[in-house]
């Protein structure tokens, strides 16, 4: 379990790196956070996957995610970007549920 530290929670840029420095594998945001990451790690094919290579697994909750938005986060993070399924309904509150989106 990894908590970004308090510069991280004001400033993207260094909660990017604190995702890849500590080999992140799964990360729950509100949209507005991941607006503000795709800012800064731009939203050329691939380019959020250089950056967090080991973020598999992406969850957004607490506002709605727009399609413009997981549109962006599709083409910066790649074709395996998604949520986690069915596998794992038990493991994780409702409000964290969700689908892959293609």
């Amino acid at each position: 379990l990894v908590v970004a530290s308090g510069d991280a929670r004001r400033d993207p840029e260094i909660m990017l790196g604190e995702i890849s420095q500590n080999h992140v594998s799964r990360m729950v945001v509100v949209p507005s956070l991941l607006r503000a990451l795709l800012e800064i790690s731009g939203d050329s094919p691939g380019s959020l996957r250089k950056i967090a290579p080991e973020a598999e697994t992406w969850i957004t909750s607490g506002e709605p995610l727009t399609v413009e938005l997981a549109s962006r986060f599709l083409t910066a993070f790649g074709d395996s970007a998604g949520v986690p399924g069915d596998y794992a309904r038990g493991e994780i509150p409702a409000s964290h549920r969700g689908v892959l989106i293609n």
